[in-house]
């Protein structure tokens, strides 16, 4: 969240990327400030108001190096820009979430998906259907059932 603010997002775009509504995302950024020694304004206070308490967070935040190793090489432009639009599974919106917060060239393009929309490519993919799911549980069901019958078969 806090890399997203100072790549220039609002605090609602870096919701919207991270699947929380804009109240939440702004509670996060009053803990934020809170937890870095600064006194969070009232949480009826505008955004404006909150980037600057959250300015020396940011300065922080510029400042260091990434917490963790990357985890993910960075993504392609397409997976890139669901991440940006918020199309991206819960599954794989985490990983390369966090490998945008880390990565200086991903975040920018991820600013640049939020500004200018998507690469056309991709533009149309939310008016497609989901791909047909094959259900796991079901064939694993069948194929103990097929194993039973070719024991009781086999066997008696």
């Amino acid at each position: 969240m806090l890399r997203a603010a100072a790549a220039g997002l609002s605090f609602d775009e870096a919701g919207d990327v991270l699947r929380v509504d804009g109240a939440t995302a702004r509670k996060h950024v009053r803990t934020v400030i809170r937890l870095t020694g600064g006194s969070p304004p009232a949480a009826s206070a505008d955004d404006d108001a909150l980037r600057a308490a959250l300015a020396p967070a940011l300065a922080a935040a510029a400042a260091s190096p990434p917490a963790r190793p990357r985890a993910i090489r960075c993504p392609e432009d397409s997976v890139a820009a669901e991440l940006a639009s918020a199309r991206l599974d819960a599954a794989l919106m985490l990983p390369h979430a966090e490998h945008a917060a880390d990565c200086p060239a991903c975040m920018a393009r991820l600013v640049r998906f939020r500004r200018g929309g998507a690469p056309a490519a991709v533009s149309g993919h939310a008016d497609a259907p989901p791909p047909e799911r094959v259900d796991v549980v079901f064939w694993l069901g069948v194929a103990a059932g097929v194993a039973v019958a070719l024991a009781y078969l086999f066997l008696r």
